[in-house]
C-alpha cells in the first residue's frame, strides 16, 4: 500500500470518527476531545521531556485531561467560581507536588506541564463548548464548521500548491508551503462558507466568510507552528497512531490555534 492510499484511508475513518461523535452528541464528542487531549499531551511530554519517568508524563496527561473536563463542565457564567477555583487548585498544586519530587530542574518540569495544559488542553475546550455556545442546547455546527474551514483549507492549499505553487511562504519553517497554495486554500474555503450561509442562518454570509478565513488563517499558523516545535527537535512527526499522518498532534496542529481564534471571533460578533 502506498502512502498516499495509506493517508486517503487513515483521513476518510479519522473524520468519521469526528463527524459522528459530533451527530451522536455531547457526551460522544467530549468523550472523543477528551482522549484526543490525553493523546496528544502525552506525544508532547515525550518529544520535549524524553528523559523523564513515563509517570511524570502520564501525569501531565492526565491533569491536562481533568483540565478539559472541568472547562467542559463549568464553562457557564453561575459556574465560574467553582471552575476558577478547581483550575487554581490543579495549576498551582503543581508547584507544591515538585516540591517532593526530588527533580534537579522543577520549574523547567512545571513549564513543559503548563505550556501543553495551555497549548493542548485549552484550544480543545474551546472547540467542544462551541458546540454550547449560543444556547443551553447542544449544536456541533460551529464546531463541525471550523474544522471542514481547516480541512478544506489544508486539502485545497496542498492541491493547489503542487499544481502551481512557486513562492515559498515560510522557507525557513515549512519549504513545502506556498504563497500560491495558500491563497488558493482562502479562495476554496470562502467557497465553504457560502456553503455553509446557504443552508444556517444564525450568522450573515460575511459572517461566516469571517468566520471561515479565521479558522484557515489560524489553522495555518497553528501548523507551522508545529513544524517550528518539529523542526527544533529534529524529527518528522510527533508519533505513529495515525498511519500516513504521524499522530494526534500532527492530525490537530491546526486545531490548537484556529480554535482559540474562532472562539474569540465568535465571541466579538455576537
Amino acid at each position: 500500500m502506498n502512502n498516499f492510499t495509506q493517508r486517503a484511508i487513515t483521513g476518510f475513518f479519522f473524520v468519521l470518527i469526528i463527524v459522528g461523535s459530533m451527530w451522536l452528541g455531547p457526551i460522544p464528542f467530549a468523550v472523543l476531545c477528551s482522549l484526543v487531549t490525553f493523546g496528544s499531551l502525552l506525544e508532547f511530554y515525550k518529544l520535549l521531556i524524553p528523559d523523564e519517568r513515563s509517570s511524570f508524563r502520564l501525569y501531565g496527561a492526565v491533569t491536562g485531561m481533568v483540565l478539559f473536563l472541568l472547562f467542559m463542565q463549568f464553562w457557564d457564567e453561575r459556574s465560574y467560581n467553582i471552575l476558577n477555583g478547581l483550575v487554581f487548585l490543579l495549576v498551582f498544586g503543581t508547584f507544591v507536588i515538585e516540591l517532593f519530587s526530588g527533580a534537579d530542574k522543577p520549574f523547567e518540569r512545571i513549564a513543559y506541564l503548563i505550556t501543553g495544559w495551555i497549548y493542548i488542553a485549552v484550544p480543545l475546550v474551546l472547540l467542544f463548548n462551541m458546540s454550547m455556545m449560543d444556547s443551553a442546547a447542544y449544536d456541533f455546527v460551529l464546531p463541525l464548521s471550523v474544522l471542514v474551514f481547516i480541512w478544506t483549507n489544508d486539502t485545497f492549499a496542498y492541491l493547489i500548491g503542487r499544481m502551481i505553487g512557486k513562492t515559498p511562504l515560510f522557507p525557513r519553517i515549512s519549504p513545502q508551503k506556498t504563497v500560491e497554495g495558500t491563497l488558493g486554500g482562502l479562495v476554496m474555503v470562502g467557497v465553504a462558507a457560502f456553503v455553509f450561509a446557504m443552508y444556517n442562518d444564525d450568522y450573515t454570509a460575511p459572517q461566516w466568510i469571517g468566520l471561515a478565513l479565521t479558522a484557515a488563517i489560524g489553522g495555518s499558523f497553528g501548523d507551522l507552528v508545529e513544524s517550528m516545535l518539529k523542526r527544533s527537535l529534529n524529527i518528522k512527526d510527533s508519533g505513529n497512531i495515525l498511519p500516513g499522518h504521524g499522530g494526534l498532534l500532527d492530525r490537530f496542529d491546526a486545531t490548537l490555534l484556529a480554535a482559540p481564534c474562532c472562539y474569540a471571533y465568535l465571541l466579538i460578533i455576537s
